[in-house]
């Protein structure tokens, strides 16, 4: 099986099939879930005093949703990277921007 992406990378016309192409893609990968928001950011009991499974858990998270991140990044053409090179380093952030410029809403929803 090949680690590589075989879809064509999300332009300003093709959100839809994309969109589906990438979540199957990053299900693949196991990194979907920090893109849906599903395993969310882990945070110590006492912040000031985090245990070594917490701080384990923490960069753990912080690798995968990295890793997510670049995925996403690596998947759109250069003219849609303005579009979330704030928010690099947060799938989900990148995401939700992505479906808000392609995506467009009609009144009353």
């Amino acid at each position: 099986m090949s680690d590589k992406r075989t879809f064509p990378a999300l332009s300003s016309l093709n959100w839809g099939q994309w969109a589906d192409n990438m979540e199957a893609y990053l299900g693949t990968k196991e990194l979907w879930e920090f893109v849906d928001g599903s395993t969310p950011k882990p945070s110590p009991a006492d912040p000031s005093n985090p245990t070594s499974a917490e701080l384990k858990e923490g960069t753990d998270w912080k690798r995968k949703a990295t890793k997510a991140s670049g995925e996403i990044w690596l998947a759109i053409e250069d003219n849609q990277k303005v579009h979330v090179k704030e928010s690099k380093g947060d799938p989900a952030t990148m995401w939700a921007k992505l479906e808000a410029v392609h995506v467009q809403k009609k009144p009353g929803t």
